[in-house]
């Protein structure tokens, strides 16, 4: 039998599918997991609803905190943010891609 849902090798893993057709989220690189049907989603659209309320400066203070504890931890992959940067390019604008480059090269 062929089984497409397993198409890719996601099944369940860090990719978030899980096998059933269905998205089951992601993971971070600590282990969180965001979106799918584990109940982090309510925490994903809580994040959203708080960034979303916060000015330009409060976002660029949070970020520096963020950065600061990954850092710490040796998370901050800046590599990893230019690869995404490069995959979501094409659905930006130019000022928004502009942007995302500066938050980038700050991080660096």
């Amino acid at each position: 039998m062929n089984d497409w849902y397993g198409y890719g090798g996601g099944r369940g893993g860090a990719d978030g599918y899980n096998g059933r057709g269905d998205y089951g989220g992601y993971k971070d690189g600590g282990g969180r997991s965001f979106g799918g049907a584990d109940g982090s989603r309510e925490e994903m659209e809580r994040k959203m609803a708080r960034y979303s309320s916060m000015s330009r400066g409060a976002l660029e203070d949070e970020l520096a905190r963020e950065a600061a504890a990954l850092r710490e931890k040796g998370m901050l992959d800046v590599g990893k943010l230019e690869e995404f940067c490069n995959m979501a390019a094409p659905f930006m604008t130019a000022d928004q891609l502009r942007r995302m480059r500066e938050i980038i090269d700050t991080l660096r």
